[in-house]
C-alpha cells in the first residue's frame, strides 16, 4: 500500500486568511475585497466587480469572471436563467483556479466570491431541479420545482456537498499561501429568533449557514450617515477565535485586517506573580 503524502511546511510561504464581508448593498464589500494582494480573481456574480476596479483599483492585477449562462433558444427552457450551466460554470472556475495555485503558475494573490448568496441561491434551485427528475419508491417526486421543496429533507445533503465543492475546495488553498474573500447580503433574522433572543451569526448572513465557520475573519460592513456625512464602518464580529463582537473599524481594508490578525494572534503576557 503507497504511503499516504503529507504537507511539507518548507514548500509553503505564508498561510493564507480567509475572511467573510457581509452586509447590506453598497456597504463597500466589493471595495474591501479588492484591497487585497493581486493577483485577484473574482468569481463574480453581481457584476459590480468591474466598475468597482474601474474607479478604484484600475492599475491592480484583478481577474474577474461571470459564470452566469442565459437560455438563448427560443422555446428550449422557459426560463431565461440556466441554473445548471451556471452551477457548472461555478465549479469550473475553482478547479482551473485550485489547478494554477497547486501547479505553482499562481502564487499567493486572492480569491474572491462575489457573492456567496447568489451561489447558495443557485444550488439550491440546482437541486430542486435534480431532484425533481426523479420518484421515490412510493412513486412521488423526490422534490417539487412549483414549491421548490423536498419531500425529503435528508436530499438536503446533494446541496450541501456542491457548496462545499465550491467553497471547501478554495478553503483548502489557504496554505499554499492565497487568500479568500467571500462576500454575502445580510438578511433579517425571522421574528421568531428575535423575539426568542436565540439569534445567532448565521441568522444574519444570506447564504450557507457554515460561511462563518468555514472562515477566519466575519465582518458586518455598514454605510452610515452621520451630520451629512457617510461612513463606511465595519463590526468586527470574529478574528480567528476571539470574540471581538464589540469592535469597529473605519474603512476596513486588507491592511487593517493585517493589524487585526497581528493584534489577536500576538500571545498575550502572563502577569508576573507577585
Amino acid at each position: 500500500m503507497q504511503a499516504p503524502e503529507f504537507m511539507d511546511e518548507s514548500k509553503v510561504g505564508e498561510h493564507g486568511i480567509s475572511c467573510l464581508l457581509y452586509g447590506d448593498s453598497s456597504a463597500g464589500k466589493t471595495y474591501v475585497a479588492q484591497t487585497f494582494p493581486s493577483p485577484i480573481y473574482i468569481l463574480d456574480t453581481e457584476c459590480r466587480a468591474i466598475k468597482n476596479k474601474v474607479r478604484h483599483f484600475k492599475d491592480k492585477e484583478i481577474f474577474i469572471h461571470d459564470p452566469t449562462e442565459y437560455n438563448t433558444v427560443e422555446g428550449k427552457s422557459n426560463d431565461a436563467f440556466d441554473t445548471h450551466k451556471t452551477i457548472e460554470n461555478c465549479v469550473r472556475f475553482v478547479l482551473w483556479y485550485a489547478n494554477e495555485v497547486k501547479s505553482g503558475r499562481i502564487k499567493g494573490g486572492t480569491v474572491v466570491i462575489d457573492s456567496a448568496s447568489d451561489i447558495w441561491s443557485w444550488i439550491q434551485e440546482w437541486m430542486v431541479m435534480e431532484l425533481a427528475k426523479y420518484a421515490s419508491k412510493d412513486g412521488a417526486k423526490r422534490a417539487d420545482v412549483m414549491t421548490m421543496r423536498l419531500a425529503n429533507q435528508v436530499d438536503w445533503r446533494l446541496a450541501n456537498k456542491r457548496h462545499q465543492e465550491i467553497i471547501g475546495v478554495l478553503k483548502s488553498l489557504l496554505p499554499l499561501g492565497t487568500n479568500l474573500v467571500i462576500t454575502a447580503r445580510e438578511t433579517q433574522p425571522p421574528e421568531y429568533v428575535v423575539k426568542t433572543g436565540k439569534e445567532t451569526l448565521k441568522d444574519r448572513i444570506r447564504g450557507h449557514n457554515t460561511l462563518p465557520f468555514m472562515t477566519d475573519y466575519v465582518f458586518n460592513l455598514k454605510k452610515i450617515t452621520q451630520n451629512g456625512v457617510e461612513r463606511y464602518v465595519a463590526k468586527v464580529e470574529k478574528a480567528c477565535t476571539e470574540n471581538c463582537g464589540s469592535e469597529y473599524i473605519n474603512m476596513l481594508n486588507y491592511d487593517k485586517i493585517m493589524a487585526l490578525k497581528q493584534k489577536v494572534e500576538t500571545p498575550k503576557q502572563e502577569i508576573p506573580k507577585q
